[in-house]
């Protein structure tokens, strides 16, 4: 009787430091589906790295290499016509090769933190195995505490070693740690003496131990998954065929992974003794000759030893109970010998110290608890991850380790049954993973779930000959709408977009935001016919313009936003996911330049465009710096008399290869490479040495010249101080210099707009609306500005007076001008029917080429 009261300490101290390491297992399974293999990965050469670690993998007599992992990697090779070139080195130097690129799979590593960020994990693994201590036969070391000053061999970069020494700093215990290449020269540091003990996987050291006849102490710790490995550079089919093959493998009980687990990782023949056995027959022995002694010599101290006993007997079962993890004890028959409280309350029993119960018997009752309770082979420990339902139904998460323990027979009697609740750990990767694949924003895919999803239509449409399509959509002018009305507007707008495009597709396409206002639909599987896919897709994008265009309601206003559109279709504009979002990107700004809501699908004569583009912003670097840009000034006049009333500053560049450019063209460009500032400031000082030589020469005019600002320019802080500083310079006088903006700067940056405007007008600067008409501003909106003129758009006037519908427009603007006292001015009047039209509605000043064309110089009427 007296050892069975001493063998639940010995065995449950070693058990418990296990299953308090067991909670920081690395999860690293995923839910990707797999994916198809194309044919190219046939034709290359797979360099697989193996190092000394029998049973996993080893070199044998022959120089081949041969092992569990071996097995399975060559069966599934062979399986998939793939071509494998193992490659045997020490364990740090193959770990140097997967890093530079030299091996492409590097099988038998758990995973770790800092491993992770240059290695690519498979989703599953292929064994479970844990950290233990191996010993000399006459080793004293019972527990982790007689480490303490001793030598630990362990592998140079292997992760059992780490989590050893974080153990060891855990429980506050001081060793050495020595390391070697080699699970070879790490055990034969222990076989000449020259450490304590070695740290190794379980698998691997009991294999060591029988050749040097250690022994595998109680010391476990870190249970963990090995996985295979590989240099993320390389090419990820192996990864996804290895993943697909074990992934139904492990569902198979008579597959081939069985079959090769049998054969490698069966070790019960052969086992040695366990350490506690050996312990605990001494432990025995010491109490009875202890007890013999105190019976004869100290009969009190004897009393005082048992109390001792007692209060750790008691303290192990407290610390037991307190544990987290679900804890259980049973014989093969299924009588529960020990089950502590977490397990008590998993499965809904009493707290309190339970009866005597069968666990079978329990499982006949509910069968909710099979994948836990069920068992499994006595020759070996088994890890694995399970879902069960506790008491209270619901379902929960476990990493399970049953333990068989062997008696002096070598024959297991006992199986522990150690289980960690992974639930919140799950909970929390899956949000973590969403997280990485989502817009926060919008709950839409983000670019890595769109990489992903969009190669996998790329792989499909191969194997069907079927096409697909992309989508960038680009909200017209978010950005100034965003900026006029508030961020909380741009959110709701991006978020009805968002749920507007997610109505519209199809069960197998995918909607992502890339960032901004920028969308993305992925239509796959349109069509094997090439002409019917783009039209199917076309049809699709113009849906997509519709239901964006219809009202938004927010804080009882109603806004309408448009949206462009650039299309793409693969395989026919790229077979490259990096291609494909590249031209689409190039189509979409194809589109915006045509305009608000426009649709273009890519052609190749775009990236000539862009290469175009390109070129003249390098150009118009060198245009600035060598005063290439010239200024025109074309006359304002008056409609009664023909006489001068002032010029408008026109920009023309003389390009030395293209010619002659409006600013259309090149305006566009310095915006995109954030020069206006510069180039505005630019104008600016030339406008005003004009007024003031203009003003030199002829002291008694009164005139103005008028030139245009842009919305970066009013965003420009500096941009009052600027204007300050040169109307000073210059003794610019008041009313000779006027701004011009158009009407979706006022819209758009109102606030900020009216507070510049009162700042340019206490510096006697003039301000007109240009293209007055085109946009949205309202004659209630110009009254609480501070403007004088606005200029009718050149749109309105081209096709007067025979376009009945702009006459009247014209007529409405200029009489309701007249009723806010403001000067009305008609732009590109070219005509004589033009002329004498607007002269009859007492329009005040116009310009165009009916008079004059713009010149270097300011020329006036003689």
């Amino acid at each position: 009787m007296q050892i069975y009261r001493h063998i639940p300490k010995l065995l449950l101290l070693g058990f418990w430091v296990s299953s308090l390491a067991l909670a920081q297992q690395q999860d690293l399974s995923q839910e990707n589906k797999p994916q198809p293999i194309p044919p190219s990965i046939k034709d290359q050469i797979w360099r697989i790295g193996f190092f000394h670690a029998p049973p996993l993998g080893f070199l044998n007599d022959s120089g081949e290499a041969e092992g569990f992992a071996v097995d399975l990697l060559n069966r599934i090779a062979a399986d998939n016509q793939l071509t494998i070139e193992w490659q045997y080195a020490d364990f740090p130097e193959l770990i140097r090769a997967i890093k530079l690129g030299a091996i492409d799979i590097f099988p038998g590593l758990g995973y770790s933190d800092e491993r992770a960020k240059y290695l690519l994990y498979s989703e599953q693994s292929f064994i479970n195995v844990w950290g233990q201590v191996f010993l000399p036969i006459n080793s004293k070391v019972e527990t982790i505490f007689d480490l303490e000053g001793k030598t630990i061999a362990m592998l140079n970069g292997g992760i059992n070693g780490d989590n050893f020494l974080k153990q060891c700093r855990q429980f506050e215990v001081k060793c050495h740690a020595t390391y070697a290449n080699s699970y070879e020269d790490v055990f034969a540091l222990l076989a000449s003496d020259k450490v304590d003990a070695v740290v190794a996987n379980n698998i691997y050291g009991i294999s060591m131990a029988k050749q040097y006849r250690f022994f595998a102490s109680n010391i476990m710790f870190n249970p963990f998954q090995v996985f295979i490995t590989q240099n993320p550079d390389s090419n990820r089919a192996f990864l996804m065929i290895y993943d697909r093959t074990i992934k139904a493998w492990k569902k198979d009980p008579n597959s081939y992974y069985y079959q090769a687990r049998q054969k490698w990782l069966d070790t019960t023949a052969d086992e040695p003794l366990p350490q506690w056995f050996y312990y605990t027959l001494f432990s025995v022995l010491l109490v009875a000759l202890g007890g013999l002694m105190a019976a004869i010599f100290y009969h009190q101290k004897f009393h005082k030893s048992m109390a001792i006993i007692l209060s750790q007997r008691k303290q192990l079962r407290q610390i037991i109970n307190h544990m987290p993890h679900i804890i259980y004890v049973h014989n093969y028959q299924g009588d529960v010998v020990l089950l502590n409280h977490s397990a008590a309350e998993f499965f809904g029993l009493p707290i309190i110290d339970y009866e005597p119960f069968n666990i079978y018997q329990f499982l006949n009752d509910h069968p909710q608890f099979k994948h836990l309770i069920e068992h499994r082979s006595a020759a070996s420990s088994v890890n694995s991850e399970v879902k069960v339902k506790n008491k209270q139904m619901q379902i929960r998460d476990l990493m399970v380790s049953k333990t068989p323990l062997t008696n002096e027979s070598s024959k297991s009697n006992l199986m522990l049954t150690v289980a960690v609740d992974m639930t919140e750990r799950k909970n929390f990767e899956m949000q973590i993973k969403y997280l990485m694949q989502h817009d926060e924003l919008t709950g839409l895919a983000n670019i890595n779930l769109i990489r992903d999803h969009l190669q996998q239509g790329i792989d499909q449409c191969a194997d069907k000959s079927c096409h697909g399509a992309l989508l960038f959509i680009d909200i017209d002018q978010f950005k100034t709408l965003n900026d006029a009305q508030g961020h909380r507007f741009g959110d709701v707008v991006l978020k009805t977009v968002a749920q507007r495009l997610s109505t519209l597709i199809r069960v197998n396409d995918l909607v992502g935001r890339l960032g901004s206002d920028v969308f993305l639909l992925h239509l796959s599987n349109l069509n094997a016919d090439i002409a019917l896919a783009e039209k199917k897709a076309l049809e699709f994008a113009e849906g997509v313009c519709d239901r964006i265009c219809d009202p938004i309601i927010y804080e009882q206003n109603t806004y309408h936003v448009t949206a462009c559109i650039g299309l793409t279709l693969y395989p026919r504009d790229g077979q490259r996911v990096t291609t494909l979002l590249q031209r689409a990107d190039t189509a979409l700004y194809e589109a915006k330049n045509r305009g608000r809501s426009r649709i273009r699908v890519f052609k190749e004569t775009m990236e000539h465009a862009v290469k175009e583009r390109h070129a003249l912003e390098t150009d118009i670097h060198h245009a600035l710096k060598n005063n290439d840009i010239k200024l025109l000034f074309q006359p304002i006049l008056t409609f009664n008399d023909d006489l001068y009333n002032g010029w408008e500053a026109l920009a023309r560049w003389q390009h030395p290869q293209r010619g002659l450019l409006m600013p259309d063209t090149f305006i566009p460009i310095i915006e995109q490479a954030s020069l206006m500032s510069q180039f505005g400031y630019w104008v600016f000082e030339r406008v005003c040495q004009q007024i003031q030589s203009h003003q030199k020469h002829n002291p008694n005019e009164q005139f103005y010249i008028s030139v245009n600002i842009s919305m970066s320019q009013l965003r420009d802080r500096h941009f009052i101080d600027h204007i300050s500083q040169l109307i000073n310079r210059y003794k610019i006088a008041p009313g000779y210099l006027e701004f011009e903006m158009t009407e979706s700067i006022l819209m758009y940056e109102s606030r900020q707009a009216t507070e510049i405007l009162n700042q340019l007008k206490l510096l006697g600067v003039r301000i007109a609306i240009d293209d007055f008409g085109t946009g949205y501003s309202s004659f209630t909106h110009l009254k609480q500005l501070p403007i004088d003129k606005i200029k009718i758009d050149q749109s309105f006037i081209e096709d007067i007076p025979d376009n009945t519908e702009h006459v009247a427009m014209v007529q409405s603007i200029v009489a309701m001008a007249r009723a806010m006292k403001l000067q009305v001015v008609a732009e590109g009047v070219e005509t004589k029917a033009q002329f004498e039209f607007l002269k009859t509605l007492h329009c005040d000043y116009y310009q165009g080429f009916y008079f004059a064309k713009p010149a270097s110089l300011l020329k006036v009427k003689t």
